[in-house]
């Protein structure tokens, strides 16, 4: 008789290392696996167990929600049904993209990470109010240049005499 599995699926849990009475590792955990052709969205939950630097490396590397792929045979665990003994693990994701979907909801709340995003509002604050002080003086100096009821009398004859050449009609009074 033949007894091969290969499943790919993702993990149900962080995987937890465990040593045997003889201090051999292993790794027992679940991998779900959606069945993609059936009509209705339907998961399959598949025990199994791995052994020596199989287990290792599944803890060093993976955890909730990691994609992978296992190789191994099935066997009997007493009564209550079977599991996949893995013979080879392929992570079938790189270490970047394993932060699964639960860390990208999850936000940090380490006291560092939390006194850095204050630290950078504060430094982004300051340096948004220095730009709108620098702002406002320019404008506010640009105002001052154009504004006709504080040119004094000389002032506004250069500015008119560039604009035309004759002084006439100006209402030096009203200004």
């Amino acid at each position: 008789m033949y007894n091969h599995v290969t499943i790919c699926g993702r993990l149900t849990q962080d995987p937890q290392l465990r040593d045997s009475k003889n201090q051999i590792p292993y790794l027992r955990f679940t991998i779900a696996v959606n069945n993609p052709y059936s009509k209705v969205t339907s998961t399959v939950f598949v025990e199994a167990i791995a052994w020596r630097s199989n287990a290792v490396n599944m803890v060093k590397f993976l955890k909730r929600g990691s994609l992978v792929l296992i190789d191994g045979k099935l066997q009997n665990i007493g009564n209550s049904g079977l599991e996949v003994s893995v013979n080879s693990v392929y992570f079938m994701e790189s270490k970047k993209s394993t932060n699964a979907f639960e860390d990208q909801k999850k936000p940090s709340t380490t006291v560092e990470s939390i006194s850095k995003l204050n630290w950078e509002k504060e430094s982004n604050a300051t340096v948004a109010k220095n730009n709108l002080q620098t702002t406002v003086s320019k404008t506010s100096e640009s105002i001052d240049d154009t504004n006709p009821k504080k040119l004094n009398k000389k002032d506004t004859q250069e500015k008119t005499s560039s604009n035309s050449s004759n002084d006439e009609g100006i209402d030096w009074d009203a200004i």
